[in-house]
């Protein structure tokens, strides 16, 4: 019996280690400030990663962006961050594959995201 185990065991290990740390964000960079109410463009590295029919972008806190599916390389998305969030965002990144593995290629990224400023100015003065 160990014998027909160890090709499936061989092959699920080969897998997952020939991901290693080439799937991963190239934009937008971790600990970057970024204002509420901009949209910021977003893009996966693939390195050498095996091919894959598409990767699956969502957000954390949840909910707050629109969970999306690129199935087309390179894997590029422009999110708007919502005008009345502040605070960490973290996107996370899934690759998707035909067949499913178990340890699929995947990768965060978090930034910060803040408030405009806001400018209080006096009106101009009429005396004279």
């Amino acid at each position: 019996m160990l014998p027909s185990i160890f090709p499936l065991v061989f092959f699920s290990v080969f897998l997952s280690a020939s991901f290693g740390n080439a799937f991963q964000f190239s934009s937008p960079i971790e600990g970057e400030e970024v204002l509420a109410g901009s949209t910021i463009k977003v893009e996966i590295d693939l390195g050498e990663t095996s091919p894959l029919f598409g990767v699956l972008l969502s957000s954390s806190p949840a909910g707050l962006i629109e969970a999306q599916l690129d199935s087309s390389s390179p894997f590029k998305w422009s999110i708007k961050i919502p005008e009345h969030f502040h605070g960490p965002l973290t996107l996370r990144a899934v690759g998707r594959r035909y067949i499913p593995v178990p340890n699929p290629p995947k990768t965060t990224r978090t930034f910060i995201v803040v408030l405009p400023a806001i400018s209080i100015s006096a009106p101009p003065s009429t005396a004279y």
